[in-house]
């Protein structure tokens, strides 16, 4: 205010409306001379869309706030997608590619792990990049075991999401069976003849034998 003769601090509040309801004070109260506070990552939002910040006189709290209306910044990454083009039991290959996230303008980096579910259940970090990047690599032969799903998480300079985008691991088996082979090759250390298998259940991404 344009006087602070009688102000001895401010009390700042999440709250449901511009009357206060249903507020909740962020941090503890602040001495007259400060103009700012940090509201932790990871806050909860609730129903809460404004910020109140009350002066407080050595006798009263005023009932008339100043206030700010907000907006979360959602910045989940979207539509995950994965092709495995790897053909071993228990191993991947090729590219994890995602969208941006929709308020992207907050994100410095996306962060990319495996975990054993859809909400980071003993997460492994995999690698992380820009956040002008949407996809990462994994080389032939990976060995993704025990992890069942892969997650993207955004990063801003003040926290990590803590919920991320999510995509469950669909591991391409395409293995032959029923390998036969018949010598028709009379001579001693030597072979000639035909070579038989079946066919692996699923071909889509089988290319050649």
């Amino acid at each position: 205010p344009s006087s602070l003769t009688r102000v001895e601090s401010y009390c700042v509040y999440l709250a449901t409306s511009l009357h206060g309801e249903s507020r909740s004070r962020v941090g503890s109260p602040l001495l007259a001379g400060t103009n700012q506070v940090l509201l932790p990552a990871n806050t909860p939002r609730g129903d809460f869309v404004y910020f109140l910040v009350y002066a407080k006189s050595a006798l009263v709290e005023q009932t008339t706030p100043a206030h700010l209306d907000f907006y979360d910044e959602a910045s989940l990454v979207r539509n995950l997608t994965f092709v495995d083009l790897d053909l071993d039991q228990d191993e991947i290959a090729g590219d994890l590619t995602w969208l941006a996230a929709e308020k992207a303008e907050k994100v410095d980096e996306y962060l990319v792990f495996f975990a054993t579910d859809a909400r980071g259940g003993n997460r492994s970090q995999f690698m992380n990049v820009s956040a002008d990047v949407f996809y990462v690599t994994f080389p032939p032969n990976y060995i993704y075991s025990p992890y069942t799903h892969l997650l993207v998480y955004a990063r801003s300079d003040l926290a990590e999401q803590s919920t991320p985008g999510h995509i469950r691991i669909s591991d391409a088996s395409a293995s032959v069976s029923n390998v036969s082979f018949v010598d028709a090759d009379v001579d001693s250390e030597e072979l000639g003849g035909q070579l038989f298998w079946e066919p692996p259940a699923v071909v889509d991404r089988v290319a050649l034998y």
